[in-house]
């Protein structure tokens, strides 16, 4: 027993050195409760229903019609514009919708300084639809296609996908996830299963549903943290690492395998290929790759890097998310990279307060993006239609090949 009782005192004073240094946090994330701030976030999306991200029972959330917030307006059809659009693209105009998160959503810029306005300058001849929703996930931007998108008739499909997305891929509820989100709300995702992909539906699709929350949060959380791995994981801290030997094994495994449960699909701060969350990204990419050839229209990927990315790009590390690139070239997906030509901007001039692209940074991305399409012929109607049937007729016959 005094054994015992010296290994755990000992590795107690080894994690209060490791919290000293800023190798281990102080403290766990709090799923058991919701903070009075998320209390305060649901509360004014049940009554008023929001003013311009609402409620949606398939997305979890979504842009309102007609809202307005801040700096963001949309138009009737809950699309970031000043305007409404046709279902059909305007004759010898290529249209092209976006889909991705806030960084397709274009946060922290008014609408006119945008990438997608920013774009259409550029390339007169193109329209260019704004579906992206701040903290989406890359399962959220599929089903916002699969949902909303299509209707629209776009010629090309521009799939935004910042690095970090990587991690929302296996979340339930963002609180589980981001404690300090100011969208304290439930959302759909995609579970592995045979080989493919099982879509797990927003478990809050009534707005009734986040009364119950405030109610019994305690109850509900653990309900909505069933498929989360979040909250699994921390779920398991609670339960078998409350002993400091524990914890510190814990803290000491991940520095030898490279992989932090709650970074989960990293290792080593690289994509891990063999992790749940990038093998449910990449059939996610597939989903979506799919879903726009079988509805006409050319998928693009469009790779947004961070200030991590950008920080390591300047040290002359790999960049992390280079696992993913190596598999669009495998399956023959189109795709930019947008780091190299964001690079050259300086950090102050490239992002705003809140981590986003600045109107600078927006601009660039505009720039690299017609510099794509002017070189693959993308940005005439012409162009996309035989490129269409190039990818189609490659995909024919790769599944002939199966």
């Amino acid at each position: 027993m005094l054994a015992y009782g010296l290994v755990e005192l000992t590795s107690w004073a080894g994690l209060q050195v490791l919290r000293r240094t800023g190798r281990l946090s102080a403290q766990t994330r709090n799923v058991r409760a919701l903070t009075p701030a998320h209390r305060a976030r649901i509360e004014s999306w049940i009554e008023p229903g929001g003013i311009y991200f609402t409620h949606s029972p398939v997305l979890g959330w979504t842009i309102k019609p007609n809202g307005q917030a801040h700096i963001y307006r949309s138009n009737a059809q809950g699309i970031r514009a000043d305007r409404d659009y046709t279902l059909d693209p305007p004759v010898g105009i290529v249209r092209l919708a976006s889909f991705g998160d806030s960084f397709t959503h274009g946060a922290e810029v008014h609408v006119e300084d945008s990438w997608q306005r920013r774009l259409e300058a550029l390339v007169p001849t193109s329209e260019v639809l704004n579906f992206g929703v701040d903290a989406y996930g890359p399962d959220q931007s599929v089903l916002r296609y699969v949902e909303d998108g299509h209707r629209f008739r776009p010629h090309l499909v521009l799939i935004g996908f910042m690095s970090e997305n990587l991690l929302r891929a296996v979340n339930v509820f963002r609180p589980f996830y981001e404690p300090g989100t100011g969208a304290p709300f439930a959302k759909p995702r995609f579970v592995l299963e045979r080989g493919g992909l099982r879509l797990i539906p927003n478990p809050l699709p009534e707005v009734a549903g986040y009364r119950a929350l405030l109610d019994d949060s305690e109850a509900t959380l653990q309900a909505l943290g069933r498929y989360d791995h979040y909250y699994q994981v921390l779920d398991r801290y609670r339960a078998g690492l409350r002993l400091p030997s524990l914890t510190l094994l814990g803290r000491v495994m991940q520095e030898v395998t490279g992989r932090d449960p709650l970074a989960p699909g990293l290792r080593h701060g690289m994509y891990d290929t063999t992790a749940e969350a990038y093998r449910v990204t990449a059939l996610i990419f597939e989903r979506f790759h799919e879903a726009a050839l079988d509805h006409g229209s050319l998928p693009i990927v469009l790779l947004f890097p961070n200030r991590t990315d950008l920080g390591r790009y300047r040290q002359g590390l790999p960049r992390r998310y280079q696992p993913l690139m190596d598999e669009f070239e495998r399956r023959g997906y189109a795709y930019v990279d947008l780091l190299d030509g964001l690079a050259g901007l300086y950090p102050d001039s490239l992002f705003a307060e809140g981590g986003h692209y600045a109107p600078l940074g927006n601009g660039r991305v505009a720039e690299v993006i017609s510099e794509y399409l002017e070189s693959h012929g993308l940005d005439s109607e012409p162009g996309v239609a035989g490129r269409l049937a190039e990818v189609r007729a490659l995909r024919t016959h790769a599944l002939g090949m199966r």
